[in-house]
């Protein structure tokens, strides 16, 4: 699904934060080590950093805090699978590959992940419930497929029933971040 569908659902902001230069993608890769979705770059320049409805935020690799985000995150599951073993964090975790690599988070503490194996731009879903980190979902789509059917269809998952959905993320508004300057 092509970015063209998600802002057919969700109209971006009109000045967005924190968005490009599309350049730097080179130097998150980099960082990281591994060839990104294209796109999270994709959202990321449309979008830039702020918050989808419902809560869910898709960490901007273009935002100061995106590495962050990202190690904080992989860091938490690393020691919860370390603790707690396979049946609690089935997967491996980035950079182990193929690897559990988060891309965003929401308010309600559930958390996106890709499971990097393959191609980026093949890699699916995989939905942790908040709280509970034992419960996940595959979803075998890429990243901005799932974001536009959360926001335009019944789409049920461990994460929502499609009532909550229906009310909290079908036909709202992304709010994006204030930007330091204002």
């Amino acid at each position: 699904m092509a970015i063209e569908e998600l802002v057919a659902v969700v109209a971006p902001p009109a000045t967005p934060v924190d968005v490009g230069p599309i350049e730097r993608r080179k130097q998150v890769e980099a960082e990281l080590g591994i060839v990104l979705p294209d796109d999270l770059f994709e959202i990321a320049m449309v979008y830039g950093t702020g918050y989808f409805p419902g809560g869910i935020r898709v960490f901007n690799p273009f935002s100061d805090r995106y590495f962050e985000y990202v190690k904080m995150t992989t860091d938490c599951y690393r020691e919860l699978k370390q603790a707690e073993g396979d049946e609690c964090v089935p997967y491996d975790i980035f950079p182990t590959m193929p690897g559990f690599l988060p891309w965003g988070d929401s308010w309600g503490g559930c958390e996106f992940f890709w499971l990097a194996k393959g191609e980026p731009n093949e890699w699916p879903v995989v939905l942790v419930v908040g709280r509970q980190p034992d419960v996940y979902e595959g979803m075998p789509m890429q990243m901005t497929t799932f974001l536009a059917k959360a926001f335009s269809e019944p789409l049920p998952c461990v994460l929502w029933d499609v009532e909550w959905q229906t009310e909290n993320l079908i036909g709202k508004s992304f709010e994006p971040m204030r930007s330091a300057a204002t």
